[in-house]
């Protein structure tokens, strides 16, 4: 759930921070994956269902990098970033290697 216990929403936009050089430490790569409530992957426009380094994504000014875990796009500039949520409750996992 979010800070305070609530199961994830997408009637809500969260944001993911990861501070300059301060990703999950990991010798392989890390993934952060939508799941719905029952465990299935997300329709979505983008067929993104995961969101990782290995894609192309874009660092804030101060290096810092925001994974935008929402249900509408965020715009055409931030989709790079864009994790699409469904419209009720969902499930994230993050995945370290």
């Amino acid at each position: 759930g979010d800070v305070i216990n609530r199961a994830y929403s997408g009637s809500a936009k969260y944001v993911l921070t990861f501070k300059k050089g301060l990703t999950p430490p990991v010798t392989g790569f890390w993934s952060v994956t939508m799941y719905d409530a029952d465990y299935f992957f997300v329709d979505n426009p983008l067929n993104r269902y995961s969101i990782s380094p290995r894609q192309p994504l874009k660092a804030n000014d101060d290096g810092s990098i925001d994974l935008l875990i929402q249900n509408e796009s965020p715009g055409a500039d931030k989709e790079a970033n864009w994790l699409p949520a469904p419209k009720g409750k969902f499930v994230l996992m993050m995945r370290t290697y």
